[in-house]
């Protein structure tokens, strides 16, 4: 069987480096991507760890005032990328 050649990436044409090849953006050290038969034999033979219905976190849950006095400023995360500003 034939190799296939390889078309230029569409999204980033640059000079090689130590993680592309001009063409392929790869691991130097990594495993080596898995076959699509890797694939369908994890998500059809049942091995997977069931999701658990919930996660607790260990952290004590951040309840922020209503309103700070002064010149005071307080941050509070909400989720991944949201943060409650309150000056």
């Amino acid at each position: 069987m034939a190799a296939r050649k390889r078309a230029a990436n569409r999204y980033y044409s640059g000079p090689p480096s130590d993680h592309f090849d001009g063409t392929l953006f790869f691991n130097p050290n990594g495993k080596p991507p898995a076959r699509f038969s890797d694939l369908l034999k994890w998500q059809l033979g049942g091995e997977r760890s069931k999701w658990p219905a919930a996660n607790p976190s260990p952290f004590h849950q951040a309840t922020p005032a209503k309103r700070i006095d002064g010149s005071g400023l307080r941050l509070t995360m909400v989720g991944h990328s949201t943060l409650l500003i309150q000056t």
